[in-house]
């Protein structure tokens, strides 16, 4: 996932041009990991997971990271993520 921390308000914006890496804004700042935070409950939400269930497996401190979410398929989360 590509995350864009600082924005209006906190969605999905779609696939980036590679196919593969989805575009997330995040409405919190990128200061001691409330961007991280806040991207977990995002997540959480939208795949009906307790936020406990999404961890940033790795790129804590950058912009491009990756997600494991207990209970959903990487597919599964494609298609909700389309859908929001």
């Amino acid at each position: 996932m590509r995350v864009i921390p600082n924005a209006r308000r906190t969605e999905s914006v779609g696939l980036m041009a590679d196919g593969t890496t989805w575009k997330i804004r995040i409405a919190a700042p990128a200061v001691d990991g409330k961007a991280n935070v806040a991207l977990c409950r995002f997540v959480a939400e939208v795949c009906g997971v307790r936020a406990g269930d999404v961890d940033v497996v790795s790129g804590a401190t950058s912009r491009t990271k990756r997600l494991f979410v207990a209970g959903v398929e990487s597919e599964h989360l494609f298609q909700i993520l389309r859908c929001d």
